[in-house]
This record gives C-alpha cells, sequence and structure tokens, in this order.
C-alpha cells in the first residue's frame, strides 16, 4: 500500500548509505586477505599473487581501488545526480543554474574519481602486458595461472574501449561533466533571466491584445496576473536564504541561495498569509 512505498522510499538512502560501507569494508576485507596471501581461489594471475613483491602490492591496490571507484561513481549517477536530473526536468537551465553551488562540488568530485580510475585501469593494464605480453615475447618465465594470448588481447581492447582508449567512456563521462558546468555555469544568469523576462513580457502584451482576445472569443476565462513575483532574481539580489516560489499549479519557480535549506512561499498567498 502507500505505507509501505513511503516507508521504502524513506529507508532507500539508508540502504544505499549501508551498501557504500558494506562495499568499502568489503575491499578492506579483501586488501588484508592479499597481505596474508591468501590469494590462491581470488582469480588473480600468478604475476600478481606475492604478498611480499611491493610492485605486484601496487597492482592488486589498484585493482581494489578501482572496484571501489565504480561503485562510487554508480552511487554519484544513480542517486546524487539523478536528483538534479528532477530538477533540470522541472526548471531547466535556470534550476540548474540557480543550484550550481551544489552541483558543481559534485561534479568535481565525479570527474576526479574517473580520472583515478582511468589512472589505476591504465597501471593494470601496463602490468598485465608486462608480465604476460612482454615475457612471452622475450621468451621469458610466466608465472601461472597466466592468461592466455587472447585473453591479454582481450582485456587490452576492453581497458581501451572503457577508460585508456582516445575515444573511451572515461573521456566521454568527464566530457559530459564539463559541458554540464559549463551549461550551469552562474555566468549563464543573466542571459538565462533576461530570456525568461523577455518570454514573460511578451507573452503578458499577446495575452493583453485585441487580436488574442478576438482569437479566444469571449468565453475565455479572465487569466490572473502573474505579478513581477514569478520573475527570476536578478544575478546581484542579496542572499535571504533559499526561497521557492510556488506556483499556484504547485511549480516552484526561483530559488535564491542555496547554502540553507529551502523555504517555499506560496504566491497565490498575501503577503500577510492569507490566501
Amino acid at each position: 500500500g502507500g505505507g509501505a512505498a513511503e516507508d521504502a522510499a524513506a529507508d532507500a538512502p539508508r540502504a544505499a548509505e549501508g551498501s557504500g560501507f558494506g562495499v568499502a569494508a568489503m575491499v578492506e576485507d579483501i586488501a588484508r586477505s592479499f597481505e596474508r596471501g591468501s590469494s590462491k581461489t581470488s582469480g588473480l594471475a600468478g604475476a600478481f599473487r606475492d604478498p611480499k613483491d611491493p610492485e605486484q602490492a601496487q597492482v592488486r591496490r589498484s585493482f581494489l581501488d578501482a572496484a571501489q571507484i565504480v561503485f562510487d561513481v554508480v552511487y554519484l549517477l544513480s542517486e546524487v545526480l539523478l536528483q538534479f536530473h528532477r530538477i533540470s526536468d522541472g526548471l531547466g537551465d535556470y534550476g540548474m543554474i540557480r543550484m550550481s553551488s551544489w552541483l558543481h562540488p559534485i561534479l568535481e568530485t565525479l570527474a576526479e574519481k574517473v580520472q583515478r580510475l582511468k589512472n589505476n585501469v591504465a597501471l593494470i593494464g601496463e602490468a598485465v602486458d608486462k608480465a604476460y605480453v612482454l615475457a612471452r615475447a622475450r621468451g621469458s618465465r610466466i608465472e601461472k595461472p597466466a592468461p592466455s594470448d587472447r585473453m591479454c588481447a582481450r582485456q587490452r581492447t576492453c581497458l581501451e574501449r572503457a577508460a585508456t582508449g582516445r575515444n573511451s567512456h572515461v573521456q566521454a563521462l568527464l566530457q559530459a561533466v564539463e559541458e554540464l558546468k559549463t551549461r550551469s555555469s552562474p555566468e549563464r544568469l543573466p542571459a538565462v533571466s533576461g530570456g525568461l523576462g523577455d518570454a514573460f513580457g511578451a507573452l503578458q502584451g499577446i495575452i493583453d491584445s485585441a487580436q488574442f482576445r478576438a482569437c479566444v472569443g469571449d468565453a475565455f476565462p479572465e487569466l490572473p496576473s502573474l505579478g513581477d513575483r514569478t520573475r527570476p532574481a536578478p544575478a546581484d539580489a542579496p542572499p535571504s536564504g533559499a526561497t521557492l516560489l510556488r506556483l499556484s499549479d504547485g511549480v516552484c519557480s526561483d530559488t535564491d541561495n542555496l547554502s540553507e535549506p529551502p523555504r517555499v512561499v506560496d504566491i497565490t498567498e498575501d503577503e500577510d498569509g492569507a490566501p
């Protein structure tokens, strides 16, 4: 029923937080297991199992860091940025510009994690090439269990497509992050606000025109005035706490400083709060 759905929605953030701690704890448990030399069933190639070799330890650490970062990136995309996407659906570029003080630090964190993932994956790929591809080419001894030549070729192709190639998924994601930062830059606010103000003014003039009245006929209802309070606040407006102006249909139309929890003002009420 509705109560169960509400309980599930309320538990979702706690579940995501708990799963995050669970992944981090699991990664650290695996790291300690590697340090003890317990890698027989780990799936690691033989060249990366020696707990006393510092180079092999670095490869294992990069592998575990990459696993943790993948989880972090999925969380930021599916849990955090999804909420910004919902806000953007309702308020468009103007809403994202007003949210930039929250959005941009999160985008920078996401970009930093993606770059770390790329570095870790590149290190792993180089280690595999050195331990197996180059070693086979030189006729050197190969630590077993060892990947086949075909497996090594596949892993190189996958790493290039995912992270290390010029047109990799990592590069595409980093480019998308930069484009989103640009579109939500506060420097765009005067132009976006001006465009909204022009649209409101033009619409008001059209609705008041004789041509519009002749088009819609006498049965068309008298529309309420939207007034100045629906217009975007100027870029240099002094912050007074985050204010969301709600139109009569429930749509929030404006925000100020979002460094504080937002408060909602219903513009269908008078200044003294009377409807």
